[in-house]
């Protein structure tokens, strides 16, 4: 399966993260300008808000703590990237020597199709990212405020030339930050769809199992024992996915849930103006999208498991004799746990997790009874 493999996708992902990851193949002058680069687009940037953060009045902390903490997440989240690249790698490879053992037309059109919707994802994401970008440098522009609240050592209020270097800084900042949580975000998410989908297209394959030949034994036997062996491998594949992006998944999950909260909270609780207002909503429903999506897939690759069950039952499996019953009973004991994407190992990411109502309400609460505090 050379011409629908998803190599395409990952070495596209990961020749996007080598732009600024600073590897050991990389001469002495990129890695020092790459090095440059986190320090300004993270490392300045985290520190300018910090120092913004630290010296906010009480009454305005909230409108400042949700800035810090998103902009330290997207750090941290890449930098988890940046650490764990050599086992994703390890891990692409996993996956990409499991395509190539694909000799099914059917699994290959459905893994092709599947391959081609993640690319297509991939770029309306970028796209989006991009486009969010642009409107909100024009809506910065043209209203003469700052993206966003930070210490500078300027004073951009009272000259013209030193507004637009500190805007300069911010929008140079958070374009690295953006195609940085971009990149990691995707990256995750194309992990989890393209095994979702190899499971579903091994499902296909084993409810088909017996019914083009009968009572040929030997040859069913050895197809169900290829495909236990492929389950196995998927099972594999997914513990280790798990170990690499499980502690992301839980600090994401947390941090998005308690910033759309924040977000609305501001919007309806602390008279913001109607440019800020839309600002936030925008925020909000860009977390709650890409949030959504993670989530989504989630619950995809648990159904996926799910029915799997389902196409065991589906295949011949009364006209084979006794070797074969006792290799798929052995396979439908495996398959009995569901194959789960795990949030820190303590809850899977699924769409019943974004959407926790109860979590949302009581985030709400909590920032009513904190505000109330600091008013005081």
């Amino acid at each position: 399966m050379d011409v629908h493999s998803s190599e395409s996708i990952f070495n596209f992902l990961f020749a996007c993260a080598r732009l600024i990851i600073p590897l050991r193949e990389h001469g002495i002058t990129k890695r020092i300008l790459i090095i440059l680069y986190f320090l300004i687009t993270n490392g300045a940037l985290l520190l300018c808000i910090g120092i913004e953060f630290y010296a906010t009045e009480r009454k305005d902390i909230i409108k400042h703590i949700l800035e810090f903490v998103a902009v330290f997440v997207a750090f941290w989240k890449f930098t988890d990237f940046l650490l764990k690249v050599d086992k994703m790698t390890t891990l692409t490879h996993s996956i990409l020597e499991l395509e190539k053992e694909i000799n099914d037309a059917e699994m290959e059109g459905y893994l092709s199709e599947r391959i081609s919707f993640g690319k297509n994802l991939c770029r309306v994401f970028m796209t989006l990212k991009f486009w969010t970008w642009i409107g909100a440098l024009i809506s910065v522009l043209l209203t003469k405020q700052l993206a966003f609240p930070m210490w500078f050592p300027l004073d951009w209020e009272g000259s013209t030339l030193n507004y637009y270097i500190v805007v300069s800084f911010q929008f140079v900042s958070y374009a690295g930050l953006v195609f940085q949580d971009t990149i990691s975000d995707l990256t995750r998410l194309m992990y989890v769809l393209i095994m979702s989908g190899h499971l579903h297209a091994l499902g296909i394959k084993v409810s088909r199992i017996g019914y083009t030949d009968p009572y040929n034994w030997h040859n069913n036997n050895v197809e169900l024992n290829k495909c236990i062996q492929r389950h196995q491998i998927i099972i594999r594949i997914v513990d280790e996915l798990n170990a690499i992006i499980s502690k992301t998944y839980l600090v994401v999950l947390i941090v998005v849930e308690i910033n759309i909260c924040g977000s609305f909270y501001q919007v309806l609780f602390l008279g913001e103006e109607a440019y800020m207002k839309a600002c936030l909503i925008a925020y909000a429903v860009s977390l709650s999208i890409s949030t959504g999506l993670q989530c989504f897939f989630g619950s995809e690759i648990q159904d996926k498991s799910e029915r799997f069950m389902e196409a065991i039952y589906c295949c011949n499996w009364p006209d084979q004799d006794q070797k074969f019953k006792k290799s798929l009973l052995i396979l439908m004991t495996r398959s009995r746990k569901d194959i789960l994407i795990m949030a820190g190992g303590v809850m899977p990411v699924s769409l019943p997790t974004c959407l926790v109502v109860s979590f949302v309400n009581k985030m709400l609460g909590f920032l009513n009874r904190l505000f109330q505090k600091l008013q005081v």
